[in-house]
């Protein structure tokens, strides 16, 4: 959806795009869902980041994700593009 038009894919995937003003007086119907989807978000952490400030960030993602629980999915991520962070204590670094 833009300022001006709504993008709709049709069945053969070909883009049919329609003025907003013209959606707006005329009833939509999803007829095929899309497929699940998702979201990456990549950021760095400098490297004299105390351990303790990673074990935070850590319980507090965790926390996120289980109080807005319905809004994820579980998924299987290839092994290569997640960081596994089991052992967050003194010493593990």
């Amino acid at each position: 959806m833009n300022i001006m038009t709504t993008v709709f894919l049709r069945y053969d995937n070909l883009k049919i795009y329609y003025p907003n003003s013209v959606l707006a007086t005329k009833p939509i119907m999803n007829y095929y869902r899309s497929p699940d989807m998702g979201e990456a978000i990549d950021f760095s952490i400098h490297v004299a980041t105390p351990v303790e400030k990673l074990a935070l960030m850590k319980e507090r993602l965790l926390r996120y994700v289980s109080i807005f629980i319905s809004c994820f999915v579980q998924s299987d991520f290839p092994r290569e593009s997640t960081v596994e962070m089991p052992a967050l204590g003194p010493g593990s670094v």
